[in-house]
C-alpha cells in the first residue's frame, strides 16, 4: 500500500472519529443540561473540568510514541505494550490519587463530592487500554 493511500485512509478514519465523537458529546451535553437544570449541570461541568485536568496525567502521553515504537520494533511488541500499559497504569493511579487529594481538601461543593471521588478512581483502568497500542501497530 502506498504511503499516500495509507495516509488518506488513516486520516479519513481520524476525521470520522472526531466528527462522531464531537457530535455525540454535543448531544450528550445538551441533553444533560436540559434534564439536570442549571445548578445540577454546573456540578457536572465542574466535575468534568477537574477530571479533564487529571486525564492527561492518566494517559501519560505515550500513545503516539508507542505506536511508532511498535512499528519500528516488531520483534519487541509485547515488551513495548507491557511497558506502555505499566506506565499508563502508574499514571492512572497518580491521577486518581491527585483527584482524591483534591476531594479530601474539601474544595468542591457537597453535591460534587461523591461523583468527583468516583470519577477520580475511574482513571485507574485507563492503564489497561493496551488494545489501542496493538491496533496502532497493525496499521
Amino acid at each position: 500500500m502506498r504511503a499516500r493511500d495509507l495516509l488518506l485512509r488513516s486520516g479519513t478514519w481520524w476525521l470520522v472519529d472526531r466528527l462522531v465523537t464531537g457530535f455525540a458529546a454535543l448531544v450528550t451535553q445538551v441533553w444533560l443540561a436540559r434534564i439536570l437544570g442549571v445548578e445540577s449541570y454546573g456540578h457536572v461541568a465542574y466535575i468534568t473540568g477537574v477530571i479533564a485536568l487529571l486525564f492527561p496525567i492518566a494517559q501519560m502521553g505515550v500513545g503516539g510514541l508507542v505506536g511508532a515504537a511498535l512499528v519500528q520494533n516488531e520483534a519487541h511488541q509485547r515488551d513495548i505494550i507491557a511497558a506502555a500499559t505499566g506506565w499508563r497504569l502508574i499514571g492512572g493511579v497518580v491521577a486518581a490519587l491527585l483527584g482524591m487529594i483534591y476531594w479530601s481538601a474539601g474544595l468542591q461543593t457537597p453535591a460534587s463530592s461523591t461523583p468527583l471521588l468516583l470519577l477520580s478512581a475511574a482513571l485507574v483502568p485507563l492503564g489497561f487500554s493496551f488494545l489501542e497500542f496493538r491496533f496502532q501497530a497493525i496499521q
